[in-house]
């Protein structure tokens, strides 16, 4: 099953298109017309991805993202704007926003940030679960045995997923 997506936008053109083209897609799209609508679903439910529209009536795009960062913090974020400013651009990479999008914009090019971002999260879920079944394993000394410089290794390497170095 595909990704979750929230979608946010006061806009019918953009909804209604956008939202379609997201499902077409494989997406689970949950669509809000209001920043209130948005704040509402993020409270009942997890996304991995909300698109939100920075300009509407009510709360902004802006505080859609500052909510997302307190309500669903591994979203990722893309706010969509006919009316860019360099400062609000700048606010919403600083408040976390993973991308900033000039409407009118080339679907396929958005087709392609959402398709990585929800890869991105994905993977980041993946190797949470990879975390926490490392974490229930044995303790590496019952493998190594009891040598003080095994243990010492089995301490330093606890909580690490890379690689062993090849010289």
């Amino acid at each position: 099953m595909g990704a979750s997506i929230l979608l946010v936008d006061d806009e019918n053109a953009i909804h209604e298109t956008l939202g379609w083209v997201l499902k077409e897609e494989g997406y689970q799209v949950s669509m809000a017309r209001s920043g209130e609508q948005a704040v509402a679903l993020m409270e009942e439910r997890e996304f991995n991805v909300i698109i939100t529209d920075v300009i509407m009536p009510g709360i902004s795009g802006l505080q859609v993202l500052d909510k997302a960062c307190t309500l669903n913090p591994r979203a990722s974020v893309i706010l969509i704007t006919a009316y860019a400013t360099v400062e609000t651009a700048i606010e919403a990479l600083r408040k976390g926003a993973c991308d900033y999008v000039l409407k009118p914009f080339v679907l396929d090019e958005l087709k392609l940030r959402i398709r990585c971002l929800a890869q991105h999260q994905a993977t980041l879920k993946e190797n949470h679960l990879l975390q926490r079944a490392l974490n229930h394993l044995a303790p590496c000394a019952t493998i190594l045995g009891e040598h003080p410089g095994s243990t010492r290794c089995a301490s330093r390497s606890r909580g690490s997923l890379a690689p062993p170095r090849t010289s």
